[in-house]
């Protein structure tokens, strides 16, 4: 049987929806824009490119969160970034990425940090693992 609640697109929007809610207005699927809004300070990416299995009585994979922020005097904006990280973990311990459709672990598969020399920010990564009803 077919789900379109396993549609990468499905998926990204219901991310979306959430994150925009009760992490960070600016959020994105797949990739930051091209340009970015001035002034912005952080904002998010929610990444699918991991496989997401069908087993046709429900899906499964891991979604890459992306929490971006914005340098302050040439260096990491740890405040920033902390602010996400909290409102993310936030969301997940009081269960609002899921739904009838999604269920999304309280904890992340994984956590790491980075700088993304394209966009010239820092980020934090969590790894969510998801099903799909």
């Amino acid at each position: 049987m077919y789900n379109d609640n396993i549609n990468i697109s499905s998926i990204e929007t219901h991310l979306d929806k959430i994150i925009r809610k009760h992490v960070c207005k600016r959020c994105y699927a797949g990739t930051l824009p091209a340009t970015l809004t001035e002034g912005a300070m952080d904002m998010v990416v929610i990444d699918c490119g991991n496989t997401i299995r069908d087993y046709h009585a429900y899906g499964y994979g891991s979604v890459n969160i992306y929490l971006y922020a914005q340098p302050v005097n040439g260096q990491k904006n740890v405040p920033a970034l902390s602010k996400l990280e909290k409102a993310f973990g936030k969301a997940l311990r009081e269960d609002k990425f899921d739904s009838d459709n999604y269920s999304v672990a309280r904890e992340t598969l994984l956590s790491g940090t980075g700088y993304d020399t394209t966009y010239n920010m820092h980020f934090i990564i969590k790894a969510i693992r998801l099903t799909i009803i």
